[in-house]
């Protein structure tokens, strides 16, 4: 009974399978690719020419070693460079959760290259999935397209699409793999930049920097609904100091510290500065661009860096604080370096149809000095709006009786009031028609005068 199910499971991978099949036939010393490849009598070295001019990664198959460890098969045509990581997810459809995994080189023949997985031990479930969306390589200038003169960001590394999904399967110590085909979306045109929302007039300003990544994709999206997206941060001091006499300036980063976060369609961002005159931001985590470019203060530049994009992704807030001297040129200065951005898996719904899909997505990063998307004054509408509505509420929480004593207060106020105004108006008039009438009355004197020494 045993045997027939292996048979079933090998017939029904002959059947839909993408390569050949993949076994557990690496050893903890690493054999040789070509020695590991031709293994499976299908395999042709034929089919993976030498290109010097095709810098690409594709996908030949992967395979568990002995040792509980992944390895990875690369076809790489120019016969150099270095896959730098792998993208997978080991739970599939709702459950997809891509992951970032670095690869080391073991060895290499001609175009065909083997790697393993760092830090991932292979699963003892009977049935393991590997959902591999992506390879990358770091990005080379001379290689691969620069980006646009408006686009500030760097590309760390560039993505190649694979979508393929691996289904392990051991019984009684054998290993099968079936291999099928699966949908992706490509990030097409990704731009990270940030919002600096102003928290207030203080001696030291704390404000809010408001980080985002604005993209198209190479698939028609209605309503995007979930995302995840990667990116580093590292904390950030830069000051000055006086070393025998002279203003010398001092920078400190920390280490990168490497997050993910989900966002969903109907997730908020808010920021509520401490100083005086603060205003209060709300943002939705995904947005369109549109609403974006109406509901932030963008400068030129800003809205150059988003012009064609359709897509807002606002994933992380850092706190940004500066001090300084115009007249002395000290300063000091804290906030957080955003790196390696990029987005691991997009749910949308296109046509009344709901996908779930890896994002084939480059690693990009700011650019070393790029300034904020946004005019970082305080927004006074906004503050007058909040202001009014602040007021508007605490008037309306109040009782009838409250009202009763307010009105009584501005009856008594008005009563001591109006007498004195009324006085003061009243001489003001009069110093008026007195200054009005004064050559009026000089002339009847004149008059008056001649007229006397007549008679």
């Amino acid at each position: 009974m045993k045997k027939l199910i292996l048979l079933l499971m090998l017939f029904v991978y002959l059947c839909i399978g993408c390569g050949f099949t993949s076994t557990a036939f690496a050893e903890s010393s690493y054999s040789s690719v070509l020695d590991d490849l031709e293994k499976d009598p299908t395999f042709n070295a034929g089919n993976y020419p030498m290109s010097s001019k095709d810098y690409s990664l594709s996908l030949i198959t992967i395979a568990e070693s002995t040792d509980n460890q992944l390895l990875v098969y690369v076809y790489q045509p120019c016969g150099r460079l270095t896959a730098s990581h792998i993208r997978f997810s080991t739970t599939i459809d709702e459950d997809l959760s891509p992951k970032d995994y670095t690869l080391t080189l073991i060895n290499s023949s001609g175009s065909l290259f083997k790697y393993v997985v760092n830090n991932f031990k292979l699963s003892s479930d009977t049935v393991r999935y590997y959902e591999i969306v992506c390879l990358f390589r770091q990005w080379d200038s001379s290689l691969d397209q620069k980006q646009p003169d408006w686009n500030e960001n760097n590309v760390d590394y560039v993505s190649f699409s694979v979508g393929t999904r691996y289904m392990a399967t051991t019984v009684n110590g054998e290993t099968v793999f079936n291999c099928t085909n699966v949908e992706v979306i490509e990030i097409v045109d990704p731009y990270v930049g940030y919002i600096r929302y102003p928290g207030g007039f203080l001696t030291f300003d704390r404000d809010c920097d408001s980080w985002f990544i604005a993209f198209n994709t190479d698939k028609p999206i209605d309503r995007l609904v979930e995302a995840d997206v990667y990116y580093d941060s590292a904390w950030y001091h830069a000051w000055t100091e006086y070393y025998l006499g002279v203003l010398v300036e001092k920078e400190q980063t920390g280490e990168n510290m490497p997050s993910i976060v989900s966002l969903s369609y109907d997730d908020k961002g808010i920021f509520t500065g401490d100083g005086l005159f603060h205003v209060t931001y709300e943002w939705q985590r995904i947005s369109t661009v549109d609403d974006f470019v109406k509901s932030e203060d963008l400068t030129d530049e800003g809205i150059e860096d988003l012009k064609g994009l359709k897509w807002i992704l606002r994933f992380v807030e850092t706190q940004y604080t500066y001090s300084g001297n115009e007249v002395t040129d000290e300063y000091n200065l804290s906030s957080t370096k955003i790196s390696n951005v990029s987005i691991l898996r997009l749910k949308f719904e296109t046509d009344g149809k709901v996908y779930n899909l890896g994002a084939v997505s480059n690693v990009i990063s700011p650019g070393e000095n790029q300034d904020p998307d946004n005019n970082t004054g305080i927004d006074w509408r906004l503050w007058f709006e909040q202001t009014w509505q602040k007021i508007c509420d605490i008037f309306g929480m109040l009782p009838w009786w409250a009202w009763v004593i307010i009105a009584v207060v501005v009856i008594a106020l008005l009563a001591a009031v109006i007498k004195p105004i009324g006085q003061v108006v009243l001489f003001v008039l009069k110093l008026i028609w007195y200054i009005v009438s004064a050559p009026f009355r000089l002339v009847v004197w004149i008059v008056q005068t001649i007229r006397n020494k007549r008679q």
